[in-house]
């Protein structure tokens, strides 16, 4: 029985989509594939050069060469129904590669702007390919990101020798950097897939006689987990960045971010609080707010955010937390002006300490002044403030 165990994190969740789902996703790549009611298979062109066979008629499950692995001239390269892990491995290579093309890169897709074009009802569809591009980047933290050192390489010689050179050792040298590429890629897109579809092989439970299967149990898939207290944000329909208040709550140290700092979201009557790991707002591998937290940060302080190459990429990861993580599919942005930088429409405030201002104004709210108590008729003796003042005369002070 082959089981499909998604990825390393995450609770066991199914979430099957339909033919029409992947029919949506694909769009107009579509007469790429043959489609039929099991799944989708690369529609198959014969040809003589194996590099242009290997991109035109991949599947992933070129990849699971194992003995007890899918024959892919058989099996579908995209499952009916199939999960977002499934998609995301259809996505890596061949077919599949032009049809991520549609929706952006897979560091930071999908682009909103692609997901828009989808239709407003297209809900399920804009779910898959969320889910789809977050389960790459998570196999991606696992098996590592595709090196592009040969591609830089590749590009170094060419410069220096030029695209087609005319002497020999000139091809020879550009020739072995792509074969030694091809080699890279290939070991790396086999690890990519595996992660993605974590497959192992193991033997089916035996029936009784006479309630012997005939088929094969249906996969059994995982997803990475999104964190249940956004999902009330996600299932809200149509909600927009305009009707989103933020907060950041929690203490409120001298420089940096508290331990117990989340960021409290509210929208039409519901308010979670949510650490600000479960949106993506901190470094993993320190735990220290990442560029996005400190956007939104400086958004409460009113800053103006210049345009530039590292600014533009931090509000577009900005701009997946609220698609991932609330489903605002509109820009959660105004558009850019020089004068007024990127503008939100959405709400957002530092109320950060506000608990230890409170106590501090009730303290005061509770203490009573001596003139206070003089004015009730209660006279009292400031001991400590007359031994003072005699230690100061005696030692030739004054106030």
């Amino acid at each position: 029985m082959l089981l499909i165990r998604g990825l390393a994190h995450g609770e066991c969740i199914l979430k099957p989509y339909s033919k029409e789902v992947a029919e949506k996703i694909i769009g107009e790549r579509i007469c790429e594939f043959d489609v039929s009611d099991d799944g989708i298979r690369p529609r198959l062109v014969s040809v003589e050069n194996a590099e242009f066979d290997q991109l035109i008629n991949w599947s992933p499950l070129c990849e699971l060469d194992d003995d007890d692995g899918p024959n892919p001239e058989i099996a579908p390269a995209l499952p009916f129904p199939f999960a977002a892990n499934h998609l995301a491995a259809l996505m890596v290579h061949g077919g599949g590669y032009f049809v991520r093309e549609q929706y952006g890169d897979w560091s930071d897709g999908p682009d909103p702007q692609s997901i828009l074009k989808l239709g407003v009802q297209a809900t399920k569809a804009k779910q898959a390919l969320k889910r789809a591009f977050d389960a790459y980047r998570s196999a991606a933290n696992i098996v590592g990101p595709c090196d592009t050192t040969y591609s830089e390489k590749i590009q170094q010689l060419e410069k220096q020798y030029g695209a087609w050179p005319d002497a020999q050792d000139a091809r020879d040298k550009i020739e072995q950097v792509h074969r030694e590429a091809d080699a890279y890629e290939a070991a790396w897109r086999k690890k990519i897939v595996h992660q993605l579809l974590a497959v192992v092989v193991e033997p089916a439970p035996q029936a009784a006689p006479a309630q012997q299967a005939e088929t094969v149990p249906a996969p059994v898939v995982t997803e990475p987990s999104m964190d249940s207290s956004t999902s009330i944000f996600r299932d809200m329909p149509g909600l927009t960045a305009s009707e989103l208040a933020l907060a950041f709550v929690g203490d409120k140290p001298e420089s940096g971010m508290g331990a117990n700092n989340m960021l409290e979201v509210s929208a039409r009557s519901q308010r979670r609080g949510i650490p600000l790991a479960s949106l993506d707002l901190v470094n993993r591998r320190n735990g220290t707010p990442n560029g996005e937290c400190g956007v939104l940060l400086g958004l409460t302080q009113g800053l103006l955010l210049k345009k530039s190459g590292p600014n533009t990429q931090k509000m577009k990861r900005l701009r997946n937390v609220f698609l991932h993580h609330f489903g605002i599919v509109k820009d959660p942005f105004e558009p850019y002006m020089a004068a007024t930088g990127w503008v939100p429409f959405f709400k957002i405030v530092d109320r950060r300490g506000a608990a230890d201002e409170r106590a501090k104004k009730e303290v005061e709210e509770r203490m009573v002044s001596f003139e206070q108590l003089a004015e009730q008729g209660i006279q009292l003796r400031d001991r400590s403030k007359d031994e003072a003042d005699e230690w100061m005369k005696e030692n030739g002070h004054r106030y």
